[in-house]
């Protein structure tokens, strides 16, 4: 055990073999964009990482409204670019 604390995500030198993850729960990211839930802009908020994700784990519910858009939305902000076998994985971050 070490009383070192993990480097930040941010900081995190290339090749690392360590991962940012993010889980993200009950977005319900709608239609219009500047919806909000208990006073936050759930799509504003999930466009505002600091630094991209290499993986996103997304439970609950995505869509508020169940709209095309919502999912567009969704899919705007949450790129694939390559798939493994298992997982999504995001390239090019």
């Amino acid at each position: 055990m070490t009383d070192r604390a993990p480097a930040p995500a941010h900081s995190l030198p290339a090749g690392s073999l360590l991962a940012r993850c993010v889980q993200i729960t009950d977005s319900h990211v709608a239609a219009e964009r500047g919806f909000s839930v208990h006073g936050h802009t759930t799509y504003d908020a999930i466009a505002s990482f600091p630094h991209p994700p290499d993986c996103i784990i997304h439970t609950g519910d995505v869509s508020q409204d169940r709209s095309r858009e919502s999912y567009r939305h969704v899919r705007e902000l949450v790129v694939v670019d390559s798939w493994h076998p298992d997982t999504a994985i995001r390239s090019g971050a």
